[in-house]
């Protein structure tokens, strides 16, 4: 199987959804598509440490923006155009086993 690489463009937030969205151009082997799908928090942290060792000159986490809607909640969303490097593999932030928690 071949990898499957996706050049990230934007990562959205609503503060009243667990969700996440992320946008971008998918490419596998010849063929290349406009995506967007939901990840967890999780995956989330998994991306933004990718992006940050991929653009080392930039504080990644730093280049959310905030606007509160009209109900008083945040919408945060990164534009990720300002950043040099942002193709990744899905396999980085592709979780496939439960996470534990631990609880002492």
């Amino acid at each position: 199987m071949n990898t499957q690489n996706i050049n990230l463009k934007e990562i959205t937030i609503h503060s009243v959804m667990n969700d996440i969205c992320v946008k971008g151009t998918a490419f596998q082997n010849n063929l290349s598509y406009e995506t967007s799908f939901l990840i967890n928090s999780t995956q989330l942290n998994i991306i933004i440490n990718q992006l940050q060792a991929m653009n080392e000159e930039v504080e990644v986490a730093a280049q959310f923006q905030q606007q509160p809607d009209a109900q008083g909640n945040s919408f945060y969303w990164m534009n990720l155009d300002a950043l040099n490097c942002t193709n990744i593999a899905f396999e980085s932030f592709a979780i496939e086993k439960q996470l534990r928690q631990i609880r002492a």
